[in-house]
């Protein structure tokens, strides 16, 4: 086995053959692992416009990587007859990692792309070794951040332990649910669960309330469609939505709008992009911009127009269509991609999404420790914080 590290678009543009097929192979891999995600990342984030494009997980949920001088570091393993095994997407920064300046390595994880994957077919020793070779090779990073990587937990925690029987320092390892909803059995069973009562009569509340307003419509766009039809009425959604008015609206934040828009059309090329909505007397109530890579639906993004909001839920009258129609089409599941309060009242389990980091240097392990430690205490309320100070107030 021997490992190649791809750093330009060329390089990688001449990988998504091979990429497309391990990918197919790897039964754990999700839509996050696919050519067409990372390339989508790399050309809006990757570039380094903007320095908070990189997060990383941790006890605390997302934290920010502030940075640039941003390069691609794509690792790849191929057996002796030139058969792609594993494939490995990191970009390197010089930024800031808790409180410390540094070089990081990381998988590629932001507030818009929340999962990574390390693609592999199988994922043996041989290759942890050959990975662990090439990330040994790659002088330049000084922190190694293997975050966001769901389903198969044992990729990174495989990997920061060999590391660290290199001589590294491995920092901490551990996961952050993700809603899920596992499809077993039909509709009927799954909507008539005991703990569902109230539930189902708060969905059945909440679309008489929408009928009210107008007749109820349901719309799906797929293919070419959902890059062009679909998209828009996804932005005029999120343009109506709340969000417009605190600023979080993809439709106001040309970067953000550049990069979904984009990544709706490269997915809908293969069929992996849906955008679903709902009208209210034939005004756009609701929208979800979903992917679907045959294994799961994933709920990407979802908004809801503030006029149709007060007392009615139009995304969960949304989601139940969104659902329903799924549920027979031969997918594992609906991956909720987070804990969003209102879609996790549709999940029947939780995905384990890991996190683990490695330090080069023992010195720097001790700093980015020391850090924590103080964001702790500084956590802790007052009153504490004044018995730890002061000897004579602690008790015995």
């Amino acid at each position: 086995m021997k490992a190649e590290v791809i750093c330009d678009l060329a390089g990688l543009h001449a990988l998504q053959t091979e990429w497309d097929r391990l990918w197919a192979e790897d039964a754990t891999a999700d839509i996050f692992g696919s050519f067409d995600w990372f390339l989508n990342w790399w050309t809006h984030f990757g570039q380094g416009e903007r320095t908070d494009a990189l997060h990383a997980h941790g006890a605390s949920g997302l934290i920010a990587v502030p940075g640039g001088n941003w390069r691609m570091r794509v690792i790849v393993v191929r057996d002796p007859a030139g058969v792609t095994r594993a494939i490995l997407p990191l970009v390197l920064i010089s930024g800031m990692y808790e409180g410390v300046r540094c070089r990081i390595l990381s998988t590629p994880i932001n507030s818009q792309s929340v999962r990574a994957c390390i693609v592999a077919s199988p994922f043996g020793p041989d290759i942890v070794t050959v990975l662990c070779d090439a990330l040994c090779e790659e002088s330049e990073w000084d922190v190694l951040l293997l975050t966001g990587v769901a389903r198969d937990g044992t990729r990174p925690k495989q990997l920061a332990a060999a590391l660290a029987g290199r001589g590294m320092t491995r920092g901490p390892v551990g996961t952050v649910p993700s809603a899920y909803l596992r499809i077993d059995g039909t509709w009927d069973e799954y909507m008539a669960g005991g703990s569902r009562r109230h539930f189902r009569r708060s969905l059945v509340k909440a679309e008489r309330g929408l009928e009210k307003s107008g007749a109820l419509s349901w719309e799906r766009y797929a293919a070419a469609e959902a890059s062009s039809i679909g998209t828009t009425l996804f932005m005029e959604v999120d343009g109506a939505s709340w969000k417009a008015h605190s600023g979080e609206s993809v439709a106001m934040v040309p970067a953000l709008r550049d990069y979904y828009t984009a990544l709706c059309a490269r997915l809908a090329q293969t069929g992996r992009a849906e955008v679903w909505g709902l009208r209210v007397g034939g005004q756009p109530a609701a929208v979800f911009l979903c992917l679907n890579d045959g294994r799961a639906l994933y709920t990407l993004k979802s908004s809801y127009s503030e006029a149709f909001a007060e007392g009615r839920s139009p995304s969960q009258v949304l989601i139940r269509h969104v659902i329903r129609e799924s549920w027979n089409s031969g997918l594992r599941g609906v991956d909720f991609v987070g804990k969003v309060p209102f879609l996790d009242r549709w999940a029947n389990e939780d995905l384990q999404v890991w996190y683990a980091s490695v330090c080069r240097s023992k010195v720097l392990a001790a700093r980015i420790a020391g850090y924590r430690f103080l964001n702790r205490l500084r956590a802790l309320p007052d009153r504490v914080r004044r018995r730890l100070r002061n000897p004579m107030m602690r008790r015995p």
